[in-house]
């Protein structure tokens, strides 16, 4: 089993895998506006087996690019929305 994940790593990393996860929740859904959204697309990517850290990095790209489309670049609001969903329940 391990053997097969690493192979799938090796053809597809991990980094490519929630960029494209991304990408598929972002065109369905469109990007999140709000901190329910963004915690919804959070935990989206924590069922589909992505560590945290690398969600949170990505999200807070993914919401930056967002935030830039728009005209709107705040770093502040970005993080606001990515606080740890654990501490809001």
């Amino acid at each position: 089993m391990d053997a097969a994940l690493d192979l799938v790593y090796e053809e597809t990393p991990e980094e490519e895998l929630i960029a494209r996860a991304i990408e598929k929740r972002i065109r369905l859904r469109g990007r999140p506006s709000t901190r329910q959204q963004t915690k919804s697309l959070y935990e989206h990517l924590l069922r589909l087996g992505f560590p945290y850290d690398l969600i949170i990095r990505k999200v807070r790209e993914a919401s930056a690019a967002g935030l830039e489309e728009d005209g709107a670049v705040d770093e502040d609001s970005a993080d606001a929305a990515l606080e740890d969903p654990a501490d809001s329940e």
